[in-house]
């Protein structure tokens, strides 16, 4: 594997680490991970170093329920969080603190991807290898997509019911790449490769069906579209130090996390910057979603343990001010999914 750029979390450098050190998977810092195994890369002041996992002290969040749960008034926007280390998910209603309900029996899940059409959401669930699905404030799995082979860290989900989702890696820390799933289907029909593909980290498809993937390969961290979901991706967006979450816009402008760094919004069609908010240096901002009937934004913030809300103004002003953050856990849950249920145009 050839590596001439590191992004800022240095996740790379760790995955190569991993990759000769450990045959039984291992997280790869504050970003979306492959599943805890026998070694754990931690990341201090952006370096990591491999310790034994016995070695790592684990608190999950004090009020991880044994058992799955839902409020049955579950309704109105929901918003949807997972957490890598502690490996749950839950849903909050909009702006308020009290958690509506808990998904358990996950392993180091993390993305989350809403359906604008029937609501159902989909759990990218890494050390599962699967993709479980939830109907809209419930509990309750509906169905399961295989993703047998592979580390699911993101989903997206099509209006036209095609599901994709977002490999890190594959179980033997082969390069990422993007499982299809046709509407209604449970194994994939297709797998998206890319020569340019180390890590996959997000996928995001627009209004027209233009599939776009963010990931770091060897010229740091990049975004590619693919017409139709389909052939060699077109590069769109460089110069990421380490690409994070993504998401399209009423306008069909994308935002995407540079971790560590900023949120960026590129224009539709060109995908020229139009707007860039700091993240403040310090703070990993990991996945992001938005709530295209209110212009709220969504994003997990791993070093916190919170989900965090913002205002959101597009081009014309990028991320706004934080307007709301959701008491997920603590630092230690490694919160990673970001979500609005549901998502749909006004």
């Amino acid at each position: 594997m050839r590596i001439t750029r590191i992004g800022y979390a240095l996740g790379i450098a760790a995955a190569v680490a991993i990759a000769g050190c450990s045959s039984n998977g291992s997280s790869l810092g504050p970003i979306a991970q492959g599943p805890i195994g026998t070694s754990q890369s931690v990341v201090r002041n952006h370096v990591p170093v491999l310790v034994p996992a016995k070695l790592l002290t684990i608190h999950p969040a004090a009020r991880l329920m044994s058992k799955s749960w839902a409020n049955p008034d579950s309704t109105g926007t929901l918003v949807y969080t997972c957490t890598f280390t502690s490996s749950f998910c839950e849903w909050f209603k909009q702006g308020h603190n009290a958690v509506q309900g808990q998904i358990t029996g996950l392993v180091n899940p993390q993305g989350v991807g809403v359906s604008s059409t029937s609501g159902n959401v989909y759990i990218a669930d890494t050390g599962g290898s699967d993709v479980p699905v939830y109907a809209k404030g419930s509990a309750t799995q509906i169905a399961d997509l295989s993703d047998a082979g592979e580390f699911p860290v993101g989903v997206a989900v099509d209006k036209n019911g095609t599901v994709y989702v977002a490999n890190i890696f594959d179980t033997s820390f082969g390069n990422g790449s993007v499982s299809v799933y046709a509407a209604g289907h449970t194994t994939p029909s297709r797998m998206i490769t890319d020569p340019n593909f180390i890590q996959v980290i997000s996928v995001a498809v627009d209004e027209h069906h233009l599939l776009t993937v963010c990931y770091n390969g060897s010229f740091g961290g990049q975004c590619d579209e693919f017409p139709n979901a389909h052939g060699h991706g077109v590069t769109k967006i460089t110069g990421l130090g380490f690409s994070g979450g993504s998401d399209f816009d009423n306008s069909e402008n994308i935002v995407v996390s540079d971790q560590l760094t900023a949120w960026n919004v590129y224009k539709a069609g060109n995908f020229a910057m139009c707007a860039t908010t700091s993240q403040g240096g310090s703070t990993d901002y990991v996945m992001l979603g938005l709530n295209k009937a209110s212009s709220s934004m969504v994003a997990s913030n791993a070093t916190a343990g919170t989900l965090d809300q913002f205002a959101y103004h597009g081009c014309s002003g990028g991320v706004g001010s934080m307007t709301h953050s959701y008491p997920v856990g603590t630092s230690s849950d490694t919160v990673i999914g970001a979500s609005f249920d549901p998502i749909a145009k006004p």
